[in-house]
Order: structure tokens, then C-alpha cells, then sequence
């Protein structure tokens, strides 16, 4: 329910909307995936209520969007150069980007399912490069996430070349 939740709260309209005027939105959605789920709609109902007021970033308006939307209009750092793949490419800036807007001594945090749904690659590919981009030294594990916890890896930019192509 999350991302149906976060997709509609970008929508303008229902954006500022109170909780129980969504309800037809819900049923139309819960109506639509009723062969993939087994929920009755209150269960979803309730879930969606619960987690509307939670919501901290609108669909495409998380930090971690909007430092990819910086990624795609400017320069990629030196070291995303030695990649072949654009995509691969862009996860070496997302990571500069991230670096970048955290700070040098600071860790940021990236999941792989997250950077899979920004370069169009499926997690295990977008996981791979992350591991990839640790072997080659252009991040360091800071610290490991939680699937338990939900909490991704915590990584830190070391190819070195963090001075800001915009400043």
C-alpha cells in the first residue's frame, strides 16, 4: 500500500486531502488488485489510513530523488568515467551526489532496491554494482543495513573527487 499511498499523495489534488476523503481513490485501487492480493479492503483501508499521515516525501520528491534528478543534469564525477554502462554511471554519480549532500565525514545511505528503481535495473543487478563499486574503491561499506530493520547500508564516497562541478 505504501507506494500506491505515495504515488497519490504526489498527485496535487489528493495531496492535501483529509484521510477519509481517499476512500473511493482506495476502493478503485483495492478493486484493481484484488487477483494479486488476498486482503479484505478494510485491512487495506486501515493500512493505507494508517501510513497516509506518515508519509514523509511524495513519490519522486524523497532527498534521494531529487539528488538523482541533480545526477541526470550535470557532469558525472572522474571516476564514474572508467564505467561502460550509463546506468552504471549514473549510480556512481547518485553516489558523489548523495556524498556530496551529506558531507565528507558522513555516511549516506542507499538501498539497492532504492538505486534499482532510479536506474531501471532490477535490485540483485543494482546490488551487484553497489558491491562492484566497493571492490573498485569508489565506496566503502560504513556501515550494514537490516532487512530486519528495514535500514539500508550506510556507504561513503572515497574515489576521492568530491569537490562540488557546480560551485
Amino acid at each position: 500500500m505504501s507506494p500506491f499511498a505515495r504515488e497519490l499523495k504526489a498527485i496535487p489534488a489528493p495531496a492535501d486531502a483529509p484521510v477519509k476523503d481517499l476512500r473511493s481513490n482506495v476502493e478503485q485501487w483495492h478493486d484493481r488488485a484484488r487477483a494479486f492480493i488476498r486482503s479484505p479492503f478494510e485491512e487495506c483501508w486501515f493500512d493505507f489510513t494508517e501510513g497516509w499521515e506518515k508519509i514523509k516525501f511524495p513519490a519522486g520528491k524523497g532527498p534521494i530523488d531529487m539528488a538523482f534528478a541533480k545526477v541526470l543534469e550535470s557532469d558525472l564525477p572522474a571516476a564514474a568515467e572508467q564505467y561502460e554502462q550509463r546506468e552504471l554511471r549514473l549510480l556512481v554519480g547518485l553516489c558523489w551526489e548523495l556524498q556530496c549532500r551529506t558531507g565528507v565525514g558522513q555516511p549516506f545511505f542507499l538501498a539497492c532496491r532504492t538505486a534499482s528503481g532510479l536506474l531501471g535495473v532490477d535490485h540483485s543487478t543494482a546490488s551487484r554494482w553497489l558491491r562492484g563499486l566497493k571492490r573498485d574503491e569508489i565506496i566503502r561499506l560504513a556501515e550494514p543495513g537490516s532487512r530486519r530493520d528495514r535500514k539500508a547500508h550506510r556507504y561513503r564516497y572515497v574515489a576521492g573527487d568530491l569537490q562540488r562541478m557546480d560551485t
